[in-house]
């Protein structure tokens, strides 16, 4: 578990070679430190999450975001960071990139998922010692990283407990651990992957085609099936849309631009209506005229948008 004292500029951010998916972070105003810890360790590997921390932080107990990054569930490593999350350092949230094994390296669901809820309850166990409020812990993602966020979000069910997406992943102690957030910011994330492609963008969008979601495609790939309409069951286990419960999920902040190619605008639009019906605390802020994760999502405007969002949901005492 190294420290680094993380005060040299960090990278701008990259294309992504996949699709040329929009990858750029924020590199915050604050001089900072980053710390890894190891949550489990399966097979022999050490899976990480990178804790980052504001040096006017130090000592101090925070509220926290974990992040996730997107990938169309292949998988991220650590260096990759907490992207746009590390903005909220220069606001008094401790930042938590959390990266996940993935279809590249033939691990599907639900075993990302059950990683992803071990690094959460190693948080939250671990609270005293990373100096956050373990009440006060929000979920963010873009893209595939928007449905871990959500995933989180929802794992508070009775539902998600019974179709065993919990998980054992880490030591014992951590299962029983609560998995939940205190609420969860949601960028164009997928959430009904069986209807991805009856909502496919009619256009290219700065030249991306758009993508089709049948067979071969980065969803079916996630959950081992040569056809996403092969296995409507496996789809709706896969989806956020099904564990909605009100009383037991938290506040959702949903964005998506609407010409998005990779990820359906119907996706955020099929999960707010959803959440309307439900008569669940949301917000949806629908980009226009922008694509995946395109430079409108690291507009100021937008920034503080979801700062607003937080400090409403996810403030400590």
């Amino acid at each position: 578990d190294g420290k680094g004292d993380g005060k040299g500029k960090g990278k701008k951010g990259k294309k992504d070679k996949d699709k040329g998916l929009d990858v750029k972070g924020i590199e915050p105003k604050s001089p900072y430190s980053k710390t890894d810890y190891t949550y489990a360790v399966v097979d022999g590997e050490p899976l990480q999450i990178r804790v980052f921390k504001a040096d006017a932080d130090k000592g101090k107990v925070t509220p926290c975001m974990i992040c996730f990054q997107g990938s169309g569930f292949g998988g991220t490593g650590i260096e990759r960071g907490a992207g746009t999350g590390m903005y909220y350092l220069d606001y008094g949230y401790t930042v938590v990139a959390c990266p996940y094994r993935g279809h590249r390296r033939t691990i599907i669901f639900p075993t990302p998922l059950h990683e992803q809820i071990a690094a959460i309850r190693y948080l939250r166990k671990n609270c005293d010692e990373i100096g956050i409020d373990p009440s006060k812990i929000a979920s963010y993602g873009g893209s595939s990283g928007g449905w871990s966020a959500v995933m989180l979000a929802v794992s508070g069910s009775a539902k998600f407990k019974e179709d065993g997406l919990l998980g054992t992943v880490g030591p014992p102690e951590l299962h029983s651990v609560e998995s939940t957030v205190c609420c969860c910011i949601d960028q164009f994330g997928p959430m009904d992957f069986a209807a991805m492609q009856s909502q496919i963008a009619t256009e290219p969008w700065e030249g991306i085609e758009p993508q089709h979601h049948i067979s071969d495609c980065p969803e079916s790939k996630f959950l081992g099936v040569a056809s996403l309409h092969d296995d409507l069951k496996l789809n709706a286990k896969a989806s956020p849309l099904t564990y909605l419960e009100p009383g037991v999920t938290p506040p959702l902040y949903v964005s998506h631009g609407d010409r998005d190619p990779l990820v359906p605008v119907g996706q955020s639009r099929q999960l707010v209506e959803k959440l309307k019906g439900l008569g669940m605390t949301h917000e949806y802020h629908e980009i226009e005229e922008e694509g995946h994760g395109g430079a409108k999502f690291r507009a100021e405007e937008e920034l503080q948008s979801v700062l607003r969002f937080l400090q409403k949901h996810c403030k400590s005492e």
